[in-house]
């Protein structure tokens, strides 16, 4: 715990001093980004699923069948080709992780205009809602930062090649191919009626009922989830809880979108909404939830995005925008400090009751590992 605790603490100010220097934005976005890869890549068991995808790498190299993907089986196999124990697998996922975030924040400068707050923002906030998520589930984390760049490039040619690509690691992707296809024809009233409804009838099962007869219709793969747990519905205080949450987020965007009036933002509000209105499906079908996550960066990174332009007006009124942000920036360290000493997403719950753990480290990447 201690090694996070200490990265944790020096790397909000690390990430500040690297955005005050005099360096181009590119180099400020690479230099933030470069510590979270090494701690990323070469860590060993770290991440409640590391040891499950080590189980999957042997099953992979011996000719076990196994569902992780043709993407997952050809890196495992061309590692061990190579004479590279299992650790190559994490790096070479967290390489493209890393990748696919540097790309997609360059990408958001050219759309808007460039600022340390807002570039100091949405590293802050990716270290501590997204990085350590991306420990676990490293297909679909993967996935999630190839979507963030295909959406965020705009041109729909390549839009669609880069959705296309995140399928090919996990093919939960395709949710945000409709996205992709059509966001720019779709009006913003539009989605909050869609929103309004979906959450509206979520209750009554009948989205898991239209889901489910279509499926049958057409058959397909999808057909072994129609009985299972993905497709059941969620019940009580999480229903609840997930229906009050996307309710307060809906009226935060709804309020982004009628004060922020420059059409350069209009992607960023577009795709939150989108995201709520595939969450709120999962309100009556699980798996939805588990499809929406791969929206998540997207979102993330759009609420910084929308929140900055909104300080940016706030400053003409009053000079409250210096509390707010400074607010805002002392929150996200408690929170980060907080999953650091829970362990969130690090280890496993049942060992982590103690709030004592490990972060090691294997740098013998050919070979036998050597922990340390």
């Amino acid at each position: 715990m201690y090694f996070s605790l200490v990265f944790s603490s020096i790397y909000f100010f690390y990430v500040g001093f690297v955005i005050c220097t005099n360096a181009t934005k590119k180099i400020k976005n690479l230099f933030c980004l470069a510590p979270l890869f090494f701690i990323s890549a070469f860590r060993y068991q770290v991440g409640i699923d590391f040891n499950s995808y080590v189980n999957y790498y042997f099953d992979v190299i011996s000719g076990s069948d196994t569902y992780m993907g043709a993407s997952f089986s050809w890196i495992a196999k061309f590692g061990h080709f190579l004479g590279f124990n299992q650790q190559l697998l994490f790096i070479i996922y967290s390489f493209l992780f890393i990748l696919f975030i540097y790309l997609s924040i360059n990408e958001i400068f050219k759309k808007i205009t460039y600022s340390n707050e807002m570039l100091y923002l949405i590293i802050i906030l990716f270290y501590s809602f997204l990085f350590y998520m991306s420990l676990n589930q490293i297909r679909s984390s993967l996935s999630s930062s190839i979507i963030l760049y295909a959406i965020l490039s705009e041109k729909r040619i390549k839009s669609i090649c880069f959705v296309l690509l995140a399928v090919f690691f996990h093919s939960g992707s395709i949710i945000a191919l409709p996205f992709v296809l059509f966001y720019k024809k779709i009006n913003q009233k539009l989605l909050i009626i869609s929103f309004i409804t979906v959450i509206f009838i979520a209750f009554s099962g009948l989205l898991s009922h239209l889901l489910i007869s279509a499926i049958e219709l057409f058959g397909g793969r999808f057909l072994v989830y129609v009985n299972s747990s993905y497709f059941s519905p969620k019940v009580g205080f999480e229903a609840l809880y997930t229906t009050c949450v996307l309710c307060v987020l809906f009226l935060i965007t709804t309020y982004f979108s009628f004060s922020i009036k420059d059409s350069r933002y209009n992607i960023f509000i577009k795709i939150i909404y989108f995201y709520l209105i595939i969450k709120a499906i999962s309100i009556d079908v699980l798996i939805f939830g588990r499809l929406g996550d791969m929206l998540k960066p997207m979102v993330v990174f759009s609420i910084v995005v929308l929140f900055i332009a909104y300080i940016d007006l706030i400053k003409k009124i009053n000079n409250i925008h210096q509390l707010i942000l400074g607010f805002f920036i002392l929150l996200l360290f408690s929170i980060s400090i907080l999953n650091t000493v829970l362990g969130s997403n690090i280890i496993a719950n049942e060992a982590g009751n103690d709030f004592s753990y490990d972060y090691k480290f294997n740098f013998c990447i050919i070979g036998e590992v050597c922990p340390k």
